[in-house]
């Protein structure tokens, strides 16, 4: 018997590039977006109830606010933004490389467990291409965008382990999963080295799979999707990445995922249809590319429980 169960949410529509998900357990919701759509979009899952915002461009994360409700930021191309959801208006709290026009711009980011977004980003030459180890990673304080690292090319997935002394990050072109060394105190990074090489190990990845969202469960162990996979892995860090499961997702791109529902023993999954729509046989074998997908353990499962992921944190905005 296969130890997990993956299903579609009926409820989610199809997503051109579904990204970002982070769960508010105050409210039960799932917040995610559809990227280059420009959508950002609220699942209640107690009432199965769904309701999108537009703002019009390009937007990767959606993280709420502590303290205070109904209200999000949102990364809106090179800005982060307040999305108050009562009324959909906005505010800008920061810009990163406002002299850049937009051409470095924000992918994915996380909130630390001190409250702090830590985002990276992706830089575009004058003709849109994206510039290999162009993109960077920072992190915001008081609203003012500090930059952490940088020689990445497509800045993705990011998590702390419990006692938050390392921190993990992907770079999807570069195919690795990076760690760092990890300050809570002062929110500090050192010792960048080389968790996972996905291309030293063409017996378990193909070479069209490259590490997207990542999240993270109570034993550190780490869960990655697999962008053009179609498929969720769930790997051991202190074992030098090694695969510990693989967990088919039918959606060939397979963007991100986070735990939520109660005691975050579920795993929602991100995913597009920008390379199903178009393609017959494609829409023919992934019908629900594009939605969201539900990760649960199988019932009646001895064992360990495999699902069950650490808190999640929502930003503190600190002016």
């Amino acid at each position: 018997m296969e130890p997990f169960v993956v299903e579609a949410i009926d409820q989610s529509p199809v997503s051109d590039l579904g990204e970002g998900p982070h769960w508010d357990k105050s409210v039960s919701s799932l917040y995610y977006v559809d990227a280059f759509v420009g959508d950002v979009h609220r699942y209640e899952t107690k009432e199965g109830k769904h309701s999108r915002i537009n703002l019009g461009d390009l937007v990767t994360i959606v993280i709420p606010i502590e303290g205070q409700p109904d209200h999000v930021i949102v990364s809106l191309r090179n800005k982060i933004v307040d999305l108050n959801w009562s009324n959909k208006t906005h505010t800008v709290l920061a810009e990163v490389s406002p002299d850049l026009n937009g051409k470095e711009r924000f992918n994915d980011g996380k909130i630390d467990p001190f409250g702090r977004l830590w985002i990276g980003t992706v830089l575009h030459d004058d003709s849109g291409a994206i510039v290999p180890y162009g993109g960077s990673l920072y992190k915001l304080s008081n609203n003012k965008f500090e930059k952490m690292s940088s020689n990445f090319t497509i800045s993705n997935g990011m998590a702390w382990n419990h006692n938050r002394t390392q921190m993990y990050f992907n770079d999807s072109e570069d195919r690795k999963t990076y760690v760092f060394d990890f300050n809570l105190t002062d929110g500090t990074i050192s010792n960048k080295r080389v968790l996972l090489d996905y291309s030293q190990f063409s017996n378990l990845y193909g070479r069209e799979e490259y590490p997207d969202g990542m999240a993270i469960d109570v034993d550190d162990n780490i869960w990655i999707a697999l962008y053009g996979g179609a498929r969720v892995i769930h790997i051991d860090p202190r074992q030098n990445g090694k695969l510990l499961h693989s967990v088919p997702v039918p959606a060939p791109q397979t963007t991100s995922l986070a735990f939520g529902g109660k005691d975050f023993s579920k795993l929602y999954v991100t995913t597009g249809n920008g390379n199903v729509k178009d393609n017959h046989e494609l829409k023919l074998k992934y019908p629900h590319a594009g939605k969201i997908f539900k990760i649960s353990q199988q019932e009646g499962m001895s064992g360990p429980k495999l699902l069950k992921g650490l808190d999640v944190f929502n930003a503190k905005i600190m002016n």
